[in-house]
């Protein structure tokens, strides 16, 4: 919310002296023009449930995952730049030989021993069990066909 640091302004409901410009319609949903407001009466607009924050949280995050940022951190394989998912090389490295072992019928099991027997770490150091290897399976699948339906 923008503050205002010497406003003169008044605020437009009751008249004092204005310390917030608050969006009409919230930014998260593409409003862009404010009105001046005391900070009382900003208070109000926000803490008497006129606006449901929470719908507004989930209708921000959903723009910005269009807009292609990620929120959280990022899966296996991939890594953040300026909020936005790139290849991680090492891990996506590591992602492929799991997806490639199971796409030849090779089981959890045999993928968690054979990157084992490799000294191919996850992300926290440690070794891999058979049901995170599933979890990269099933991330993974669940990341391309989202990519399918959005036309990506």
């Amino acid at each position: 919310m923008p503050k205002l640091n010497d406003s003169k302004e008044d605020c437009f409901d009751c008249e004092d002296r204005a310390v917030h410009a608050h969006h009409v319609v919230p930014r998260s949903l593409g409003g862009t023009k404010t009105v001046f407001l005391c900070a009382e009466c900003h208070g109000k607009v926000h803490n008497r449930n006129f606006i449901d924050s929470s719908a507004l949280v989930k209708k921000g995050l959903e723009k910005r995952k269009k807009e292609g940022y990620h929120h959280g951190t990022p899966p296996f394989g991939y890594k953040l730049e300026n909020g936005k998912l790139k290849k991680d090389l090492a891990e996506y490295k590591i992602l492929k030989i799991i997806i490639d072992l199971y796409e030849k019928g090779i089981s959890g099991a045999k993928i968690r021993d054979e990157l084992n027997r490799r000294k191919l770490a996850k992300r926290n150091g440690k070794v891999w069990d058979r049901s995170t290897v599933y979890e990269q399976i099933k991330k993974y699948r669940r990341r391309q066909r989202d990519s399918l339906e959005s036309g990506k």
